[in-house]
């Protein structure tokens, strides 16, 4: 990936970048306290309805949080200069909350079955111009199960494969590859528009961004690794915002 001229990472052992904050697994914030005009997103909760949940891992939705959202917003207001929520905020699917925000990310969705009134109001959210980040899953039977929930959504839509011209891979950072690998192995972008041909949703399949995020600040990913995933979390978040 090639940046654009003078916008270049540099996260590791830079004050300014990186954050302090608790790696392991913390309870839900619902409500945030930040101020009308700043940007925030919101963390999809919903039921984890799968035998294969384990709960000593919490909810399959909490994870990464909140030191993802935390290292990213903090990426987003130093890169972009916006006004950010550095603070994580989770909301129900099926609540009008989750209108409040224009941003919102679901992981782990091998779990997501969501009820007919959460499909309906993730349908209103997206069409009304909502944002959704899908991050955080394997491929295979995830991503199979995953495209079963979007049917529900959306029956007259598919997910489909995204390439490098896309724009929200040049919204921020040009892109130079999507070629992007973490420990699930090579992962792959899909997307799902509206009738516009704004997107509506990007997919990180078999991939998994927000772990880059989560663990900046720590010697456990490499910082090229992590400096590529805060480019893609950085080119969303102005996609999202501009489109």
């Amino acid at each position: 990936m090639k940046d654009k001229p003078n916008r270049r990472l540099a996260w590791i052992g830079s004050s300014a970048l990186l954050l302090a904050g608790s790696l392991a697994w913390a309870p839900a914030k619902i409500d945030d306290k930040g101020k009308p005009t700043q940007f925030k997103y919101a963390r999809i909760k919903y039921e984890a309805n799968s035998p294969f949940y384990d709960p000593r891992y919490g909810p399959p939705y909490s994870h990464d949080f909140p030191t993802a959202e935390r290292n990213l917003m903090r990426a987003v207001s130093e890169f972009t200069r916006t006004d950010v929520y550095h603070d994580g905020v989770i909301v129900d699917l099926d609540s009008p909350d989750l209108f409040k925000y224009p941003f919102a990310y679901l992981c782990e969705v091998g779990y997501f079955t969501p009820s007919e009134k959460e499909v309906k109001n993730l349908r209103e959210y997206l069409l009304r111009g909502g944002f959704l980040i899908v991050d955080d899953f394997a491929g295979g039977s995830d991503w199979q199960h995953f495209q079963a929930q979007m049917r529900r959504v959306f029956p007259d839509k598919k997910v489909e494969p995204l390439t490098l011209e896309h724009p929200i891979f040049h919204a921020f950072f040009n892109i130079e590859t999507l070629e992007f690998h973490s420990y699930r192995g090579w992962g792959t972008f899909y997307g799902l528009s509206d009738d516009k041909g704004r997107l509506m949703m990007i997919i990180d399949v078999n991939n998994d961004v927000s772990e880059y995020w989560e663990w900046a600040n720590t010697p456990y990913m490499s910082v090229s690794e992590t400096n590529e995933a805060f480019k893609l979390g950085i080119n969303y978040v102005v996609y999202a915002l501009s489109h």
